[in-house]
């Protein structure tokens, strides 16, 4: 597990600081209150899949197909330790977020390819497609529609334009006050985003929850790249050296 620490008056990930992977809820609760209360800012304990050490650290899980990509998003992450993207990580959130998407495009790729490979019985042409449907358990009336399904990564770039504002105009508890219903509205948002910490997460993840790429607006690397390895060399290319 780890503590993510983020300024209230603005969304930026401060703080990645590991903690026991033993702590209960009531303690992760209170660490986050300490250092609230000592710092003014915004944390959340959080659990983690892997970390890129050498060789990778992964969660254990029987989630075979989540393992493949996350062993592969980690080792993603030890290749461009010693490149520029890797090297400047910690530099900028814009080149945090360039290494995140790299490692999350390459790792999901390769574990597809593993699966496939090694697995076959395990992959269906319609995984991709049940994952979109929301579907009410009872009977629906005619003339009903099923329930539009619940857009993850939309909702939180939405969230996070719409906090970025109200912090850009100094309203902290403006913003806060914004997030809380949203998180509770949703299952999913109860998971990931209840403060501005949660947006630091997925503000790491692959756009288009970074504020910076409008969604739907332009082409990804992956539609653009022949391969997902031209993706990698395309993204190492573009990161600019110190100084």
């Amino acid at each position: 597990m780890a503590l993510i620490v983020s300024p209230r008056d603005h969304i930026e990930q401060t703080a990645n600081i590991s903690v026991n992977t033993d702590l209960t809820i009531d303690e992760q609760a209170a660490l986050e209150n300490r250092v609230d209360k000592g710092l003014n800012t915004s944390s959340l304990v959080v659990g983690i899949g892997g970390v890129g050490v050498y060789p990778t650290m992964v969660m254990r899980t029987t989630d075979l197909r989540w393992t493949l990509n996350t062993v592969a998003h980690e080792w993603i992450h030890n290749y461009l330790t010693l490149r520029p993207l890797g090297i400047l990580y910690s530099e900028t959130p814009e080149l945090r977020t360039m290494n995140e998407t790299t490692a999350s495009i390459a790792g999901d790729e390769i574990g597809a390819l593993v699966l496939k490979q090694f697995y076959p019985e395990l992959t269906t042409a319609s995984d991709s497609t049940l994952s979109l449907i929301s579907a009410p358990f009872d009977h629906p009336e005619p003339g009903d529609f099923l329930r539009p399904p619940f857009d993850f990564r939309e909702a939180m770039h939405e969230t996070r334009i719409t906090a970025d504002a109200f912090l850009a105009e100094g309203k902290i508890e403006e913003a806060e006050a914004y997030m809380e219903p949203r998180r509770l509205s949703s299952s999913k948002m109860d998971i990931y985003c209840a403060r501005s910490t949660r947006l630091i997460l997925h503000s790491t993840e692959p756009t288009p929850i970074h504020p910076a790429v409008p969604q739907g607006k332009t082409p990804s690397a992956r539609q653009c790249a022949p391969c997902v390895s031209k993706v990698i060399h395309w993204l190492i290319l573009s990161t600019p050296s110190r100084g």
